[in-house]
Order: structure tokens, then C-alpha cells, then sequence
């Protein structure tokens, strides 16, 4: 029994299986390269996006600490004009007190000056 080798089909066996598996190689980096192509062409768009938001941000905090200057500018004032626009209980009780003793020195004063006034008459 012998075996007969046919050499030609081996040999056209053997380069249809490399060309197929040349070919299903190429396809594999192909699609390799374009998953690639596409995770660069999305991280570029993400990072993009993130320059964006922190630019975003970045404006935002600058509006928000140019608010809260405003406020605390606003509020410096308010407390250098309270004391000329609001005065302590206890300032106004001794101002009124003060008033008062004057007032009634005042009315004391006209007292005396009417009776000389009417005891002449």
C-alpha cells in the first residue's frame, strides 16, 4: 500500500490556507486600527469637552468671586454707614435724657422771666 502524495495539492492547499489566513490577518488589523481610529477621535472629543467644562467653570467661579466681592464691598459699607444712620437704644435714651434736662432748664427759665414780667404789670 502505498501512499500517494500529490505534491501540487498539497502546495495549492497550502497557499490558499496562507492567502486565507494573509487575508483574515488584514482584515483584523484593519478593524484593529479603525477601533483605535475611534477610541482616539472619542478621548480627543472628551477632552475637549472637559477644556470646555473647566473653562465653563473657570468663568463661572470668576463671576461668582466678582458676586461675592460686590457683596462684601456692599457690606463694608453698610457697616462704615450704620452709625450714621442707626443709633443704640441706649445712645437715644441719653440723648433724649439730656434733651429733656435742657428742655425743662428752658421752661424753667420762661417761668422766671413771665412772673417778672406779670408782677410788674
Amino acid at each position: 500500500m502505498e501512499l500517494l502524495i500529490d505534491w501540487k495539492a498539497i502546495g495549492v492547499l497550502s497557499g490558499l490556507f496562507v492567502t486565507w489566513s494573509g487575508f483574515l490577518v488584514g482584515i483584523i488589523k484593519y478593524l484593529i486600527e479603525r477601533s483605535l481610529k475611534a477610541g482616539d477621535h472619542r478621548l480627543e472629543a472628551i477632552e475637549q469637552d472637559l477644556t470646555d467644562i473647566k473653562e465653563t467653570v473657570k468663568d463661572e467661579i470668576g463671576v461668582e468671586a466678582d458676586k461675592r466681592r460686590e457683596l462684601e464691598r456692599e457690606f463694608r459699607e453698610l457697616i462704615a454707614d450704620l452709625p450714621l444712620k442707626y443709633v443704640q437704644r441706649e445712645d437715644w435714651i441719653r440723648l433724649a435724657t439730656g434733651i429733656d434736662a435742657k428742655m425743662d432748664a428752658l421752661a424753667g427759665k420762661v417761668d422766671e422771666v413771665k412772673d417778672r414780667l406779670y408782677a410788674r404789670g
